[in-house]
């Protein structure tokens, strides 16, 4: 009996491993980290010269309006700023995102403002956001 239990023991951690593996190449080898809003909104940084970003899901995009952050002064110097509120954004995908922000030939800010609302439900939650927490 205790033979079967360890044979189940290891089947099922090859299970998780294939699993992973098979997750891990597939957003390694298709970009899975970078949607078509993100793209597009990269493109249309590429030609604005911004010192600050706002990162964040769509209460960010719907809430702040980057014209009334211009306005501001920093350190004697105005604010330029840019939307990148992606619509569905979970806070998990907040790092990725600012990782391929400043990755990309896009102009480096200065300031990047993240909105840490968290307000998911765990039950709504995908498995793989419950890891990343």
């Amino acid at each position: 009996m205790n033979k079967l239990f360890i044979k189940l023991f290891i089947f099922f951690i090859l299970i998780v491993f294939i699993n992973n593996a098979l997750r891990f190449s597939v957003q390694y080898f298709l970009n899975l980290s970078s949607t078509p809003e993100l793209d597009y909104k990269l493109e249309k940084a590429k030609s604005k010269n911004c010192n600050t970003y706002l990162v964040g899901s769509s209460m960010t995009y719907y809430s702040i309006n980057p014209i009334g952050l211009n306005s501001f002064k920093v350190k004697n110097q105005l604010i330029s700023s840019f939307n990148f509120g992606l619509t569905g954004q979970r806070f998990p995908k907040t790092y990725y995102i600012i990782d391929d922000l400043l990755n990309k030939s896009i102009p480096k800010p200065k300031l990047i403002l993240v909105e840490i609302n968290y307000y998911e439900n765990v039950f709504d939650s995908e498995i793989s956001s419950l890891f990343d927490e």
